[in-house]
């Protein structure tokens, strides 16, 4: 990160450092340490401890990556994939040096779902064009509204650095002024709060011993301490003879012998004392609604059936992914086109438009069929190679234009 500090303009001395209070009102970006109810300091960063929301958080990012992500051209005819932008290669393959579009956005996606905020720095070269995009921590990073003029204020190497909005693409989770977005774990650190410390109380549970197999029970008092001093006493004497003829899988099945009228008592879990483990199972699903993910998708399966997993896939992307896919693209575009009516940046939605195998033979019968499709375009989105003679667009019979050909011309009598 050493080099972006000469790419930014650094803050001048006279100038004193921003509130971050001032924004908004609010300054989502800190990491918040706040209690609550629960007991448990919720942050940005220990939240990832409990799975539902890594798994949340981990499956909005990746799938944000994961989409290619390309440049077009505006044509006559509609519009087609632009390979020859300087651009194109930076968002589709690597936006700086040291990583990938996938990680690139993969990280931004991960800041926006933790933090609220996903800030990436532009960097133009002397004529003002883009050529490469850089990452900004979204703790460190900031806008600041002063007088109708737009701020972005950031930390690199420990440096204030000053940044004018037009070289800062910033995509935001919901926010209450447009100019922030509000972490959603620490809008919502009450229910995290309480999924971390049903964990914690699980763990606690069986590290602490509560959990006992069973307890011998002596009908007389067992003396405490030794009678010589260097040997253990009888409690401890007992329990170390049971522990070594009676645990562990070598001595599984073995008969235990009894003496002095000791009895032994098996200890069960009493389901109304372990209710903790509801409330873990409810806790997965307050996760998975504020990050608005189907519960099946980070392997919530108690009331899942597989019977319209299409349709549910399809009703992920169109009620979460595609808010976050309209975010990025406005973003994107507002950056890196301002002034250009031509080009302008798409997600590629065909792989997660896919269905299953059945349901892709009939939609491509039905385009061929009916003409809007050609066979060597269905053969491209299966990843095939072009054939030669199959650039033809098909057309039914009865969709004709109803004009016989003149030499199918029925003669008339004269």
């Amino acid at each position: 990160m050493a080099i972006l500090t000469n790419l930014f303009r650094a803050r001048p001395a006279a100038t004193p450092a921003p509130d971050p209070s001032n924004v908004g009102g609010l300054n989502p970006n800190i990491l918040f340490l706040d209690n609550n109810d629960s007991g448990i300091r919720v942050s940005q960063w220990s939240s990832l401890q409990m799975s539902a929301v890594y798994a949340c958080i981990r499956l909005l990012s990746e799938t944000i990556a994961q989409l290619p992500l390309v440049i077009r051209k505006r044509t006559a005819d509609g519009s087609e994939l632009a390979y020859s932008h300087p651009l194109f290669n930076i968002l589709h393959n690597t936006p700086n040096r040291w990583m990938s579009s996938f990680s690139w956005r993969n990280s931004s996606q991960f800041h926006v779902c933790g933090w609220g905020n996903g800030y990436s720095y532009i960097v133009r070269n002397q004529l003002g064009e883009p050529r490469a995009l850089y990452p900004l921590l979204p703790d460190r990073t900031f806008p600041q509204l002063i007088d109708d003029q737009l701020t972005y204020w950031t930390t690199v190497n420990d440096a204030g650095l000053e940044l004018i909005p037009e070289d800062v693409i910033h995509v935001q989770s919901l926010g209450f002024d447009g100019l922030v977005g509000i972490s959603p774990i620490h809008l919502h650190r009450e229910a995290v709060g309480l999924g971390m410390a049903a964990q914690k109380f699980g763990a606690k549970l069986f590290s602490s011993g509560s959990l006992l197999s069973g307890i011998l029970k002596h009908p007389g008092k067992l003396k405490r301490k030794p009678e010589k001093p260097d040997d253990p006493s009888p409690v401890e004497r007992l329990r170390k003879q049971w522990k070594e003829l009676y645990t562990g899988l070598d001595n599984a099945n073995t008969v235990a012998v009894l003496e002095e009228g000791m009895e032994f008592q098996k200890i069960a879990i009493n389901p109304d004392d372990a209710q903790f483990i509801e409330s873990r199972r409810f806790q997965i699903s307050e996760i998975a609604r504020i990050f608005n993910v189907p519960g099946y998708l980070i392997n919530d399966l108690e009331k899942t059936t597989f019977n319209n997993l299409s349709q549910l896939s399809m009703s992920f992307l169109r009620y979460t992914i595609m808010p976050w896919i309209v975010r990025w693209e406005q973003e994107l575009n507002r950056k890196l086109f301002p002034k250009s009516s031509t080009f302008f940046v798409k997600f590629n939605l065909q792989g997660l438009l896919r269905g299953t195998l059945d349901e892709r033979k009939e939609y491509y019968k039905t385009a061929i069929e009916y003409g809007w499709l050609s066979r060597n375009e269905v053969r491209e989105l299966e990843d095939l190679n072009r054939v030669e003679g199959l650039d033809e667009y098909l057309r039914p019979l009865n969709l004709g234009s109803g004009q016989i050909p003149p030499e199918e011309e029925i003669p008339t009598e004269t």
